[in-house]
């Protein structure tokens, strides 16, 4: 496999996913995005990439990604933790996470995916809030055809 089709996979999950159904599919990007209107919205963002083991002709590689949840809240006592009616930011980082764990190997596409970390104190202009989830996946990739 290759980041491209990783990063495909990834998207895929998490559009999929019945535990992000309160995320339009519409609402979840691969690269930034500005000027984001609709809520809640993911966005997937690659990183660093790293050679790992190299055995002629594989190569395995970690890719770091970041997944950020964004939500717009106006009732502050559910800015954090929701209800049934409304999605707090400790939800929707919740259910990525359950979305990111629903199958670790995204299809078959990559050997393993972790959950390394978790931030949900990326605060916005109120009222959006956000939370970002920090991810490694493990890879393998032939070198002569990538």
């Amino acid at each position: 496999m290759n980041l491209p089709e990783i990063l495909t996979a990834l998207k895929a999950a998490l559009v999929n996913s019945t535990s992000l159904s309160s995320v339009a599919d519409a609402n979840i990007f691969l690269g930034k995005r500005s000027n984001i209107t609709e809520y809640p919205t993911i966005v997937i963002i690659p990183g660093q990439n790293r050679k790992v083991r190299d055995v002629f002709p594989k190569e395995n590689w970690t890719a770091k990604v970041m997944i950020v949840g964004a939500i717009k809240v106006f009732d502050e006592s559910k800015y954090i933790v929701g209800d049934s009616n409304i999605l707090g930011i400790a939800d929707l980082d919740n259910n990525i996470r359950k979305a990111l764990s629903e199958d670790h190997t995204l299809g078959g596409k990559c050997i393993n995916l972790s959950i390394m970390d978790t931030d949900l104190s990326y605060d916005g202009d109120y009222p959006e809030v956000g939370t970002v989830i920090g991810i490694e996946i493990l890879y393998e990739q032939n070198r002569t055809t990538r």
